[in-house]
């Protein structure tokens, strides 16, 4: 190795040392172009720092003249005259005002053991067993009502739907009516009957005689004319008229 500062390897061929020499020129030249930025960015760091302190000092400047004028006036701003809200957090708590309205629980009768993380899992997967046990009773119940419905469906389905007709009574009795008996008939008082027993050609139209089976032909009464009497002592005679017609002639 050489005394100056230049680190150079001996050995191997020509190749080899045109290629140590162009790194190590190449390491060279990027050093010298560091030192150059760092002299450029060293001022330019510090205008900026100096920029920024002017920047800041003319916005203090700027906020004191802004509420200079509001000095000696009095404020937009007023204070709440009742108490801050967090005071009232720090009034006694009603458990100690009024502990008969209170009731208090403890935890001495439980044992350690069944404070532990594995105490715990135990009780819940209990109850998430219980939880499970109803659902699934909840379920068995439900399909029994659905089976119980379906059945009575499948039964009302299956019956057949039967009409009946309505029976008309036939009665094969004959009513034959009484003879009204008239109080008032007179056994010398004349009866005519109608002979209906013809047929009657009305209106391009031949009807029959009802006949109706067990009753008797309507007859009908012949009211009685009255007579007047006429005494024979008071009639006119006129026999003297005939006398004198037989002597003319």
């Amino acid at each position: 190795m050489h005394t100056t500062g230049n680190f150079i390897l001996h050995g191997g061929d020509t190749a080899f040392a045109n290629r140590q020499k162009l790194l190590f020129d190449k390491l060279s030249d990027a050093e010298q172009e560091c030192n150059k930025n760092k002299i450029v960015n060293e001022p330019m760091d510090m205008d900026s720092n100096i920029e920024q302190s002017n920047y800041f000092q003319i916005l203090k400047a700027g906020r004191q003249s802004q509420t200079r004028r509001f000095r000696g006036k009095e404020s937009i701003f007023k204070r709440p005259e009742g108490p801050a809200p967090r005071a009232l957090n720090r009034s006694i708590p009603d458990f100690h005002k009024n502990p008969h309205k209170w009731k208090k629980y403890s935890l001495d009768d439980v044992s350690n053991d069944d404070m532990t993380e594995e105490s715990n899992t135990r009780a819940a997967l209990s109850f998430l067993k219980e939880l499970k046990a109803r659902r699934s009773l909840e379920k068995l119940k439900q399909s029994e009502k659905m089976d119980i419905n379906e059945s009575d469906l499948v039964n009302k389905s299956q019956m057949k739907i039967i009409f009946k007709s309505k029976k008309k009574k036939i009665s094969t009795e004959i009513g034959f009516k009484k003879p009204e008996n008239n109080t008032n008939n007179i056994d010398n008082i004349p009866i005519i009957i109608e002979n209906n027993d013809k047929p009657v050609f009305k209106n391009s139209k031949l009807i029959m005689p009802e006949y109706v089976v067990g009753q008797k032909r309507k007859t009908k009464v012949k009211k009685e004319k009255c007579v007047a009497k006429i005494d024979r002592s008071k009639q006119l005679k006129l026999d003297h008229l005939e006398e004198l017609d037989e002597e003319e002639n």
